[in-house]
């Protein structure tokens, strides 16, 4: 985990042992007394956390997050040797300072092409454009809670999920069809996988005399404002 996070936005884990280096480097160069205790103490601590929430630590790279500020303040340190030494030698202060200034602009520039966005997924696009018909709702209501997560972050939505699609029938043809987690009065869009729209009897009945909003080349998304949900379940149990 710490090779995650250290090097980002690259991807060389080796990378880490570079600020890990400078970061030790600069506990053993600090003055005695306080500078090194508070160094030696924060490192001690980071190790006791890791230990601590072992199953985090060692899964989630965000937990290495309190690491960072802790090698900044020890690199510090060994920043603050090197200038006290070659505080005296110009030539070798200015070497110093060239060699510090061309590795940040090689790691700039190596960051900027990862970091920088490339163009749009098709289904990223999908999920902003669904996002942007739908005015950014929180009142959606998806077929397969798989669809929640991506069109929660790509297209700034909110909302419920209905039913985990699968190739054989899943909505019974009459009664309810929805789940104790879905209220059909308190939802606005409905967004369906167009393959589950051709193959699911019950959903085809209830979208049936749904204004259709907008369909893209995987989803169509219906209109459900205005209480046409509980009006489509009622018509559906008839029809489906």
């Amino acid at each position: 985990m710490v090779s995650i996070v250290l090097p980002f936005p690259q991807r060389q884990a080796y990378l880490a042992l570079v600020p890990l280096a400078a970061g030790l480097a600069g506990v053993l160069v600090a003055r005695a007394g306080l500078p090194r205790a508070t160094l030696v103490g924060l490192g001690v601590g980071y190790v006791a956390f890791a230990f601590t929430f072992t199953s985090h630590v060692a899964s989630h790279p965000y937990y290495s997050l309190p690491l960072i500020p802790i090698l900044a303040l020890s690199i510090g340190s060994f920043a603050g040797f090197l200038d006290e030494r070659l505080e005296r030698r110009r030539a070798a202060r200015v070497t110093l300072l060239a060699f510090l200034a061309l590795a940040v602009g090689v790691v700039a520039y190596k960051a900027h092409v990862v970091v920088t966005p490339p163009a749009p997924a098709p289904q990223i696009a999908q999920y902003q454009r669904i996002g942007r018909v739908t005015r950014h709702t929180t009142r959606a209501l998806y077929v397969d809670v798989r669809l929640r997560s991506p069109i929660s972050y790509w297209g700034w939505m909110v909302g419920h999920y209905w039913y985990p699609p699968t190739p054989s029938r899943d909505l019974p043809l009459y009664g309810d069809p929805f789940p104790a987690w879905v209220d059909p009065a308190d939802v606005s869009f409905l967004i369906v996988d167009l393959v589950e729209l051709s193959t699911e009897p019950r959903l085809r009945a209830f979208t049936r005399d749904l204004p259709l909003v907008e369909r893209t080349s995987d989803f169509a998304i219906f209109d459900l404002r205005g209480g046409r949900a509980v009006d489509a379940e009622r018509r559906s149990r008839m029809t489906g």
